[in-house]
């Protein structure tokens, strides 16, 4: 896109031969490392999640680890810190077969939430691409994160949690409308910090509530928060 007046330019491909037939829905820019990481997710027998880096100024992804899907579920973007990336799989399932329907509405038609499932955290090491962390949580669905480092041997996520997948069907809902009737009908949702011990991948994780003021309950107020995301 023109920075300026946001017009299209021309279209970018990707020159490493991935094939991935879903991406991200936008990268995590590491300006620390020089880097972007994101993933795709590459349907199959064994569908997986490719998460990968994109060194600036390249037009090549690198592969930074593999993980096997349960889902799949729709995974809007990563969190990073300076040695893991952390892929939350949430139970908004998408369904490929309902995908070849012809009475299938676009992809939020493929899509159904499985209020029975937990929402997966995965959390995979940047220089080796194993697995350090792959608990399982009650279930929630999550767009975006706020933060993520990490301390004490854990990885430290403050993410932005609602109790279904109820903010996705507003936003298709409130589409004609955007901006005004989206945010009306968006569901309440909760800011949690998320406490992922790394190095025993099935140990659980914690989620101490964030109070509206946004500081952690018991803990120093945003203005002394960890800031050492990436």
């Amino acid at each position: 896109f023109d920075p300026h007046t946001l017009e299209t330019v021309g279209e970018f491909t990707f020159d490493d031969g991935v094939s991935t037939q879903m991406a991200t829905a936008h990268f995590v820019v590491d300006d620390h490392h020089g880097e972007s990481i994101g993933y795709g997710l590459s349907f199959g027998r064994r569908t997986e999640y490719h998460v990968y880096r994109v060194p600036h100024g390249s037009d090549r992804r690198e592969d930074i680890g593999r993980v096997t899907a349960e889902g799949p579920g729709y995974v809007h973007s990563v969190a990073v810190t300076p040695n893991h990336v952390v892929l939350l799989e949430p139970p908004l399932h998408i369904d490929v077969l309902r995908g070849l329907s012809p009475w299938t509405e676009g992809f939020a038609g493929m899509l159904s939430y499985d209020a029975d499932a937990g929402t997966r955290i995965v959390v995979l090491d940047r220089t080796t691409g194993e697995i350090v962390a792959d608990p399982t949580a009650d279930p929630f669905f999550v767009f975006h994160h706020v933060n993520a480092f990490e301390r004490d041997g854990e990885v430290v996520l403050d993410l932005v949690a609602f109790e279904d997948a109820g903010i996705v069907d507003a936003a298709v809902e409130g589409a004609p409308a955007l901006p005004d009737l989206c945010h009306a009908v968006a569901p309440a949702c909760r800011e949690v910090e998320t406490l992922v011990p790394v190095g025993t991948p099935l140990a659980g994780a914690r989620f101490p509530l964030i109070d509206e003021l946004g500081s952690r309950l018991g803990q120093p107020g945003p203005d002394e928060r960890d800031r050492r995301h990436t």
